[in-house]
């Protein structure tokens, strides 16, 4: 070797590896997985607390319609009493009961649990200072359930009068107007204006009085929102019939629904529009009155004298053109499903359904009974011997079941039919028909001779024992 080179060894275990670059940290790129896997547990779980809401409310969607009865889930027994004295009616609003009566120159109502009796709330209302005649009867008060939209918050409307409105007076009564939550019973709205007869018409309030010109009665109309503001009037004349010397009368009646509005007093009818248009008149001798059914449906109630002259007696028939002679159908339960078809039992037996607008019949089932259970379009009934449910625009049989007896009554909590018969109390799923438990009523004081005695019934969304002595109700669950 050269002297510039000398020789060197090459020792290993001291060679560094190469430098590795850093390795990242994971973590600066992880959390936006975790923040998505998040995000959709919330939504799943959100999602199922949505499903399962809609699902409460499917199967809770019929429990709040009027007539609907609260569920048992065993056999009836007594719960508590309403003597008679209490209240002079109900009405069944957001799953309870509000009771009215009148009291101490005014009116007592309040809301009472189905299950209990208990009151959640009460509230008393003065009525307007107002001379009564010396025939009048006591202090007046109704209370009816308004119709409200979809989504919008229950209301109660009551009207109390110094006297009752059976008592006619030219010009009406002076009346205080309430309208309350039902769940809290706080004054919504309030106004006052003089009233011969009322009614309510989904959310509309609609009232009727009388002024007298000689041999001629003017009625005026009016309809007001439930917070007073008028929304039409209108003026019907008619001729006064000369009293009868029996004095003998058929009344006068104001009823509504969403689209219609029927007057009857005098001997005369008419049927008005939402627009408060006229649509159809009707006369009489006197002796006539009319009413309103479903769809529009005019209904003619003639009074009749008995073989002996000694009282009378009343005899319905159907006033709407293009409807054949039959009666109105009687529904337990309507949720107001199908609102354009009207039902009617016809003079050879059977249901059949008209459309009114129309004029023409859709369906016909000779073998239905008389009392039915209408929701969501679907119509229950029950023959000799089979329990049904129809479609209510088609007629078409969605399912049947073999009852093998003939029931008293029919009633549905909104998830089975309870059809009733001697002794018990069967069920059916209002689904597809499927047998539940049956209910043995036989620990009911139940009369023999449903004429002479206390008899099972609904009333107000419970059952009840209506029939006592005293006029009371036994309410059972």
């Amino acid at each position: 070797m050269g002297p510039n080179l000398r020789a060197v060894e090459l020792d290993e275990d001291d060679a560094r590896p190469e430098q590795q670059p850093a390795a990242r940290r994971s973590g600066r790129r992880r959390w936006p997985w975790a923040l998505a896997a998040g995000l959709v547990a919330v939504s799943l779980a959100a999602g199922q607390h949505v499903v399962d809401d809609r699902h409460r409310a499917y199967l809770s969607r019929f429990e709040r319609v009027p007539g609907v009865i609260q569920a048992l889930t065993r056999d009836p027994e007594s719960l508590w009493v309403l003597p008679a004295a209490e209240s002079s009616g109900g009405v069944q609003v957001d799953g309870a009961i509000v009771l009215f009566g009148p009291r101490d120159d005014g009116a007592r109502i309040e809301r009472l649990d189905p299950a209990t009796g208990d009151a959640a709330w009460q509230v008393r209302v003065p009525a307007p200072d107002a001379a009564a005649p010396d025939d009048a009867q006591e202090a007046g008060v109704e209370c009816r359930a308004a119709t409200a939209p979809r989504g919008a918050d229950p209301r109660v409307v009551c009207l109390v009068s110094p006297i009752s409105l059976d008592y006619l007076a030219d010009g009406g009564t002076p009346t205080e107007v309430r309208v309350l939550d039902p769940r809290t019973g706080k004054t919504r709205d309030a106004w006052r204006q003089d009233v011969q007869v009322w009614a309510l018409g989904g959310d509309r309030v609609l009232t009727a009085e009388p002024t007298k010109h000689g041999g001629t009665r003017t009625w005026t109309v009016t309809a007001r929102g439930l917070d007073g503001t008028v929304a039409w009037t209108r003026t019907l004349d008619w001729t006064v019939p000369a009293p009868r010397a029996d004095g003998i009368s058929p009344g006068w009646t104001l009823q509504a629904d969403a689209e219609h509005v029927l007057l009857s007093a005098d001997g005369h009818g008419a049927l008005l529009d939402a627009s408060g248009a006229v649509t159809q008149r009707m006369e009489s001798d006197g002796m006539s009155s009319w009413s309103l059914a479903r769809a529009g449906l005019v209904v003619r109630n003639d009074l009749r004298p008995t073989a002996d002259q000694s009282a009378y007696t009343q005899e319905s028939s159907l006033a709407t053109p293009g409807v054949p002679p039959g009666q109105e159908l009687y529904l337990a339960v309507d949720d107001g499903s199908v609102p354009d078809l009207a039902f009617v039992t016809s003079t050879s037996g059977g249901v059949a359904a008209y459309d009114v607008r129309r004029g023409r019949q859709l369906w016909r089932e000779a073998a239905a009974a008389p009392a039915q259970v209408l929701l969501d379009g679907v119509l229950y009934t029950e023959t000799a011997t089979t329990v049904l449910a129809l479609d209510a625009r088609t007629g078409r049989t969605v399912w049947s079941q073999p009852s093998g007896f003939a029931s008293d009554s029919v009633y549905t909590d909104g998830h089975v039919l309870y059809v009733q018969s001697r002794g018990a109390l069967r069920t059916f799923a209002l689904a597809d028909g499927t047998p539940g438990p049956t209910w043995s009523t036989t620990g009911l004081p139940l009369a023999d001779d449903l004429a002479t005695g206390r008899f099972l019934t609904a009333w107000n969304g419970v059952l009840v024992l209506a029939g006592a002595d005293d006029g009371g109700r036994t309410v059972v669950g």
